[in-house]
């Protein structure tokens, strides 16, 4: 099993001897569009600045996203990928109790894992096709320090809704419990953001991805949303220079690819469509409605999800098998929306792989 996250493309490479740029990774939720033409000539241009130390506070990027965003400067924090922002802030908070609605994100869980915090979980139920309900939300909240939320959530694709997460804000902020909510795989639906709710609060920090719509996963890209006080407790402790000098280029560069952006939005949606409608002509399994730029899979076959991932390894098809999230009961795989092209050679394997399991 390829386990752990997905896109990890130089496990299959050395367990299956297959070239990493011969495989269709579908298990790393990618932008088929890949990356800006733009952010690839910045790079090579600037090739030499690999000479000196890359800025600390990130200051150009900081001031574009700022006026991008619309956000103030000192409520901004660049990090080396999301996901140094999850440890940080968790490190720095180090709270005694979280919650977690499950499946999720699992990095969540090892953050507080590694300061030693109790956690609480609670679990989504398959029959609400895994609808984060913030009532239940709320009605967990006793005790607890720290909320994790992701919003579409990942691996289901679920959106809660803006106006359900306002009322959750509402409460989280006056129990004084830090919300924690995870937009990396907001682009498609930004329009039901928070993030502009942030300098309003003390409680609330926000994540956001350049890897994931941006196509630049090996630059390691991310930045956090939160209270200028809090902001500044974690500059205070962060490592120096954890984010490279040629991630903050294109970053940078990345803001003013509007064209790009619009062009990413239509060409994902239009092909997430399509692609979610042939799903559904298959016997065997069941996909998901997803407000990101993947889509949830159950295999109701007699067969698990890990052995459906070996077979599709044998097209050099790669995809995301679930079966080490917390929270699912049953075999479920996730795959990235990519090119029509790519998306019709899974559909084919898949069914061929069905039909050797009884699946006409």
């Amino acid at each position: 099993m390829i386990h752990c996250h997905g896109g990890n493309v130089w496990e299959a490479h050395q367990k299956y001897k297959i070239p990493p740029e011969e495989i269709i990774d579908f298990s790393a939720n990618i932008n088929p569009m890949k990356i800006p033409p733009e952010v690839k000539k910045i790079l090579k241009e600037r090739l030499n600045v690999i000479s000196y130390y890359p800025d600390p506070e990130c200051k150009e990027l900081k001031n574009k996203l700022s006026k991008s965003l619309n956000i103030p400067y000192r409520n901004l924090i660049v990090g080396n990928g999301s996901n140094e922002l999850i440890f940080l802030y968790t490190r720095t908070l180090n709270p005694k109790r979280g919650l977690i609605p499950i499946p999720t994100y699992s990095e969540y869980e090892r953050a507080l894992k590694n300061i030693k915090a109790r956690i609480k979980f609670v679990q989504l139920r398959e029959d609400k096709d895994f609808k984060i309900d913030p009532k239940e939300i709320i009605d967990r909240l006793r005790g607890i320090e720290v909320l994790f939320l992701c919003n579409p959530n990942n691996p289901t694709g679920y959106l809660t809704p803006k106006e359900e997460l306002l009322q959750l804000l509402e409460v989280t902020e006056r129990k004084r419990v830090f919300l924690i909510l995870d937009e990396t795989f907001i682009d498609l639906k930004e329009e039901e953001s928070l993030i502009r709710e942030v300098p309003k609060r003390e409680y609330l920090f926000i994540l956001r991805s350049f890897s994931k719509f941006f196509g630049i996963p090996g630059l390691r890209l991310g930045y956090g949303v939160g209270s200028k006080k809090f902001i500044k407790r974690l500059e205070k402790i962060r490592e120096p220079w954890t984010v490279n000098i040629f991630a903050q280029l294109a970053g940078s560069q990345i803001l003013n690819e509007f064209n790009y952006i619009k062009r990413s939005r239509s060409y994902i949606e239009k092909e997430k469509r399509l692609f979610f409608e042939e799903l559904l002509k298959i016997n065997g399994i069941k996909p998901y409605p997803s407000s990101a730029n993947f889509i949830l899979v159950k295999i109701e076959a007699p067969v698990t999800s890990t052995r459906i991932q070996e077979e599709l390894i044998k097209h050099r098809i790669m995809v995301r098998d679930c079966s080490n999230f917390r929270g699912f009961k049953g075999s479920f795989i996730r795959m990235a929306v990519r090119t029509r092209k790519e998306n019709l050679s899974l559909i084919k394997a898949l069914k061929e792989i069905l039909r050797e399991f009884g699946q006409n």
